[in-house]
Parts: structure tokens; sequence; C-alpha cells
């Protein structure tokens, strides 16, 4: 049995049993927002915290995801040993989990992208995946990757540009064109590749997408420099 800890106003406030998930869910919370603004004070708990992405309950282990996100983002060598637990679940039968897990990886691989370079193809294959929120938190994933690894997806465009008649109107093809533009605004010559399915965007019922697809066409499509 793992103890959970969790502060506020820099104090302890709880130590929860696994059976109390309620409980296990709150602590969980503030040790993410205390990860994320003052990561020094969670350093110790990190190995307690591993057991919780193991938790037979879905809420605690998204909401374990989600504490690794935050804390990776600012000290991503602290959380390198959740990585692979995290790539595990990403195939989890919940889809709450499966895009946490997938956010927190993209989390980690922002702050620190050879973290995670070694899980990226898993990571993208779930670019299929059936539930509309974890293709989009695949596309924000590899958005904060892309920012400074962008050579790294060019085996990923066509994904992506599949993406981009995703059925989810709503969020997933809104998105979809910002990956491509992200990658085409340091590797354009990566992504030129999808320009025909962009203009075709350009004319999609939906005004976010015809902007989203216009921005990305805009740095895939600028004069090369001299």
């Amino acid at each position: 049995m793992h103890k959970l800890i969790a502060f506020e106003d820099m104090t302890l406030i709880s130590e929860s049993k696994s059976s109390q998930r309620r409980a296990t869910c709150v602590a969980l919370g503030r040790i993410a927002h205390v990860g994320f603004r003052q990561p020094e004070l969670v350093k110790t708990i990190i190995p307690d915290l591993i057991g919780y992405l193991s938790d037979s309950n879905s809420e605690v282990c998204s909401r374990a995801c989600w504490a690794f996100g935050q804390i990776g983002l600012q000290r991503p060598k602290w959380v390198q040993i959740a990585v692979p637990r995290l790539t595990q679940l990403i195939e989890h039968p919940e889809a709450r989990v499966r895009e946490e897990a997938i956010w927190a990886l993209g989390c980690i691989g922002r702050a620190q992208p050879e973290i995670v370079k070694s899980y990226l193809d898993r990571i993208w294959q779930k670019a299929n995946d059936e539930e509309p929120q974890v293709r989009l938190a695949v596309i924000r994933a590899c958005e904060n990757i892309a920012a400074q690894r962008p050579e790294w997806f060019a085996n990923a465009i066509p994904l992506f540009a599949e993406l981009l008649d995703d059925p989810d109107t709503r969020y997933v093809r809104r998105e979809a064109p910002e990956i491509l533009r992200i990658i085409g605004k340091r590797r354009p010559d990566l992504v030129r590749c999808a320009a025909p399915k962009l203009i075709e965007k350009l004319t999609d019922p939906d005004s976010v997408v015809r902007m989203h697809a216009q921005g990305a066409l805009n740095v895939i499509q600028r004069p090369k420099a001299d």
C-alpha cells in the first residue's frame, strides 16, 4: 500500500488508502498543482506515485497520469522512470486513461524530447483511436514535441493528413492543421505533401478549420530563404 501525500499551504493535507478513491483523486489533483508550481515539494514521493499508474480504478489512474504530466513539464528527468508505464497506458481500455497518458507523454516530451523519442511511433499510432478526445490528445502531444524536433515526425505526416477529414468536427478536425503548421514552421519540406489536402480544407464548412488550414499553408508555401 502506497502513501499518497499532497500539500496545501506547504503542509501535509492527506494520506489516503487506495480504497478511498475520492480522497486519492483529490490528493493527486493537489500533487499535480504543486508539482507544476513547486516541483521540489513532490520530488520525494514520485516513486510512490508510480504505483497509482497501475491502479484498477480508471479515475485514479488518469489523475496519476495528469500529475506526472504536470511534474514532467517542470522536471522531466524526475519522471523519466514513469515513461514506460505511461506508454503502456495508451492502450488502456478506458479512453480517459489513454487520453491523459498521451497528454503526459507530450508534456514530458515538450520539456525534454529525447526522453520520449523511442515511444513516438506508439503515440501517433493512436491517431486512429475510436475516441475523438484520444485523437485530439495525440495531436496536442505531438505539437508539444514537434515544436522542438519536427524532423522526428516525417513518417507521421500521412496520419496527420488523414485527421484533416476526421469525423469529429468540433475538436479533432479543427486541431489537425495545427500539427502540420508546427512541423512546417521549421521543416516545410516535410509537410508539403499535405498541401493538397490543406487546400481542400480552405472550403471546409467550419471557419476554424479554414483558418487553421490557411495558417498551415502559409508556412508550407512561404518562399525559401536565399
